[in-house]
């Protein structure tokens, strides 16, 4: 079994994020439906540069 490193992110800046990718994930206007494909990628990248202090590598699993 491989075993995941826990990565710690101030509880704030984690609920921010989790915030966006809510706001991403759950709109509706098509207007801004064309840039909803990358949001999650983004949002992704930025829990990764959130953890980059404390860990060398950390790996981002997106769902399909």
């Amino acid at each position: 079994m491989a075993q995941r490193a826990q990565v710690r992110i101030p509880t704030s800046r984690l609920y921010t994020l989790q915030y966006e990718y809510l706001q991403c994930c759950t709109q509706r206007d098509v207007h801004r439906r064309r840039i909803l494909a990358g949001c999650r990628r983004q949002l992704a990248q930025k829990l990764v540069v959130a953890a980059a202090p404390k860990w060398d590598e950390v790996g981002v699993v997106e769902d399909q």
